[in-house]
């Protein structure tokens, strides 16, 4: 087994408590980023998150008597993990990698580097109640995420959209290519058909001992979509078991 706990999370803790209710047979950590939840207030940069990551490592690890855990992470929590994994190689036995299949970052392409231009704008002009409703209506569109889980992982969970143009930081300073080779454990990637995932293969073809699923129409949402929720989780576990 590649470890008896896991280091679970989003840039909201309460993003992945579903998914942490479901894996009961393991001790799920669900954390906070600087700038999100109770550490709303904190600073939030990627040497800021990776610290905050190491530390609830460190803490949990002497509770399991050295165990190391699995690192799983969606969305921002991927690009951080993928970052995380090759700056300390060591830290983790294996890594779950949701929705992070689009270079966003260093040597990104022309369309992923006109979208985090077109953040950097209108971030900032925009205030926060807009972008909230263009999350929900975007999570709406698909019709298998019911109106409980939009408030769940968009309203009860908190969004703050101040800390906006540090996400975008973040994610365009990441280097998945350079990262994911210095780590050896497992690293199991899993991504929607119609997300973006331009660079999926090259994350693969980096990790020395990875593997990719594919969920066939699922968008950037499927963690939390009714038909993949359950296949998610279930994919996580058999990850978990080997």
């Amino acid at each position: 087994m590649a470890g008896k706990w896991d280091l679970t999370r989003g840039g909201n803790r309460k993003m992945f408590v579903e998914h942490a209710r479901q894996l009961t047979e393991y001790h799920c950590v669900l954390i906070d980023l600087p700038g999100h939840g109770s550490r709303m207030d904190e600073a939030l940069g990627l040497e800021s998150a990776i610290k905050v990551i190491i530390d609830t490592v460190k803490d949990h690890t002497n509770i399991f008597n050295g165990i190391k855990p699995v690192y799983v992470g969606g969305s921002l929590g991927g690009y951080i993990g993928m970052e995380l994994l090759g700056r300390h190689p060591d830290l983790f036995s294996a890594a779950v990698i949701g929705m992070a299949g689009q270079n966003v970052g260093v040597g990104r392409g022309w369309k992923a580097g006109l979208g985090m231009m077109a953040f950097k704008l209108f971030i900032p002009l925009l205030p926060n109640i807009f972008m909230l409703k263009g999350l929900i209506a975007q999570a709406n569109k698909n019709e298998n995420i019911s109106n409980d889980m939009v408030n769940e992982i968009a309203l009860y969970t908190g969004m703050y959209f101040h800390s906006g143009l540090e996400q975008v930081e973040i994610l365009s300073n990441t280097n998945p290519l350079k990262q994911l080779p210095n780590f050896k454990g497992r690293v199991l990637f899993i991504n929607g058909s119609l997300d973006h995932r331009d660079s999926e293969q090259l994350w693969l073809k980096a990790c020395p001992n990875g593997r990719l699923i594919v969920y066939d129409g699922a968008d950037h949402f499927f963690s939390h979509d009714k038909r993949f929720l359950s296949r998610f989780v279930q994919d996580i576990r058999d990850f978990l078991q080997k």
